[in-house]
């Protein structure tokens, strides 16, 4: 049994895993396959590879440096925004850095340390709460496989699973609240 199953191994769920592998025993579920280096399976994603100065700040506390090889041009540091309801532009000053997204995800899983027990290839299907456990299943190479854990976090992007499963009837919150990770 793991302490914590962690599905999707992006900025939050490779930074999370990476900084509970001491304590606990950790499962991270991701789709792609990122035991390689072969980005031509790569997906593209979404939210970009713009990383907000937040979240540099939040890399540089804890002692990182981001690769040279993850950046890329331009560089921002103007940001032009567009209420097109009310016809109004702006541009305000803005020091993002610019990233190859999928080198970054790369990059993060590539620090979590090897005790975490890492399934990627696996697609995420349930869970099913089991007293004080879940039990969480996903299919690799279709093939299915059911893990127990204590605790399950969703780390599976703005189109959760993991949120559309436990939300039922309410699958959108009314806010987003951007966090400054990628």
């Amino acid at each position: 049994m793991y302490d914590i199953a962690i599905v999707g191994a992006g900025p939050a769920g490779a930074m999370l895993a990476r900084l509970v592998a001491k304590k606990y025993k950790v499962l991270l579920i991701d789709k792609r396959d990122l035991n390689n280096d072969n980005l031509s399976n790569s997906i593209v994603k979404c939210c970009g590879g713009l990383l907000a100065p937040d979240a540099q700040q939040i890399i540089a506390k804890l002692g990182l440096g981001l690769p040279k090889k993850i950046l890329v041009n331009p560089q921002l540091f103007t940001v032009r925004t567009m209420d097109l309801t009310n016809d109004l532009e702006r541009y305000y000053q803005r020091f993002y850095f610019n990233m190859d997204r999928e080198k970054f995800d790369r990059w993060l899983v590539s620090l979590i340390p090897d005790n975490v027990d890492k399934r990627f290839n696996s697609i995420y299907k349930s869970f099913k709460k089991n007293g004080d456990y879940f039990d969480i299943t996903y299919t690799k190479e279709r093939k299915k496989y059911t893990e127990k854990a204590k605790i399950l976090i969703g780390a599976d992007g703005g189109n959760s699973e993991i949120r559309k499963s436990t939300l039922k009837d309410n699958l959108l919150p009314d806010k987003y609240i951007n966090t400054g990770m990628v």
